[in-house]
């Protein structure tokens, strides 16, 4: 295989192992103040900027289709519930309920894009499912079911939906994708956390935020979306 080849491959492990670290800016953020989904708004916020200016620096013509604007959309709803998982949840359940993505979006290419099912399709999903079984111990039950979960179950939803549309879709900018991402993720993630009366801390310092958001969402998120 070619290193053209197994470049994209090696972007997608790289993405799938700081979605999986994605616990420890929220985490950062909340120590300053910024909990709930507003840690996750901070970052997509936070991160459009940087996308905004790649976009501006280097113009190229992008050809976004309804399709793949749908799907940006719903990767960054996607990325808000899966911080507002991460912020009400254990780590380990949120991640491995986000991770059941791939499942769905097998589901969703199969029944809405005419992608045959095959062997390893089933193991997939077989996986996926003996995943959640091990986590919650064999015993599934919405006794101790958290807000947090199904955020968690949400989220990988909105992600294989968002996926599946994209590459179906024409092919389109990857800037201009992200930054779509980003600011509908930011836009949901407000309007979310301002409807579920989750507030900012006020004794956090301000300029500390600011900079906090601006950090993860420039070092962490931007470059996190446009690898996926």
């Amino acid at each position: 295989m070619t290193r053209s080849a197994l470049f994209p491959i090696w972007l997608a492990l790289g993405a799938a192992l700081m979605w999986g670290l994605w616990w420890l800016p929220i985490r950062a953020l909340e120590e300053i103040g910024l909990s709930g989904m507003w840690s996750g708004t901070a970052m997509a916020a936070g991160a459009a900027p940087l996308l905004l200016a790649s976009l501006m620096i280097r113009p190229k013509p992008a050809q976004l289709s309804p399709g793949a604007v749908s799907g940006a959309v719903f990767t960054g709803c996607a990325i808000m519930m899966y911080s507002a998982a991460i912020a009400d949840t254990t780590v380990l359940r949120a991640v491995l309920l986000f991770y059941l993505a791939p499942a769905w979006a097998i589901a969703i290419e199969c029944l809405f894009f005419g992608r045959r099912f095959r062997l390893i399709n089933a193991a997939a999903i077989a996986l996926a499912l003996l995943g959640v079984i091990f986590i919650f111990g064999g015993e599934i039950s919405f006794a101790d079911w958290r807000f947090g979960d199904t955020m968690a179950l949400c989220s990988g939803l909105a992600w294989a939906c968002g996926a599946a549309l994209v590459f179906n879709s024409p092919k389109a900018g990857v800037r201009a994708l992200s930054l779509i991402a980003c600011g509908a993720g930011a836009v949901m993630g407000a309007l979310s956390a301002s409807l579920f009366g989750m507030t900012i801390d006020g004794a956090g310092d301000t300029l500390q935020m600011s900079i906090g958001a601006l950090g993860y969402g420039g070092l962490y998120v931007a470059p996190i979306i446009l690898a996926t």
